[in-house]
């Protein structure tokens, strides 16, 4: 059986929505998306960059509503950007997740949950 994966729509970024009010800069707060595919919603927290960081943060959760995951099997995740390393690591019992990253580039999250096809999250690079 050929896996499909499957393309998580964005459904609230905001820093679009603190633009859209007219805020100038959303660089200095935390920017929340929510991501929804079949089956599956990933909200994902990036925090900005820090002065003297080497790499910020991608803090997430993955909901599968109406699904409970196997007995011991956890969902994986996998992130990934032009240039720099791919980390991949499991999410916990409750799907949540945290993973380096640079929170002012484009990057992509791969999620693979037990017997389920995997779910691809692409977050764009936010001008602040």
């Amino acid at each position: 059986m050929r896996e499909t994966t499957l393309k998580a729509e964005l459904v609230v970024d905001s820093h679009a929505q603190g633009r859209r009010f007219g805020l100038r800069s959303t660089g200095a707060v935390e920017r929340r998306l929510l991501f929804r595919a079949p089956g599956t919603h990933v909200e994902l927290r990036i925090a900005p960059a820090r002065s003297g960081a080497p790499s910020g943060w991608v803090h997430g959760m993955v909901v599968e509503p109406g699904r409970a995951a196997p007995a011991g099997e956890r969902i994986r995740v996998r992130w990934s950007a032009v240039g720099q390393k791919t980390t991949e690591v499991e999410a916990c019992e409750t799907g949540e997740f945290a993973l380096p990253c640079d929170p002012s580039g484009s990057f992509l999250l791969e999620l693979f949950p037990p017997g389920r096809d995997p779910v691809a999250v692409h977050v764009d690079a936010q001008a602040t």
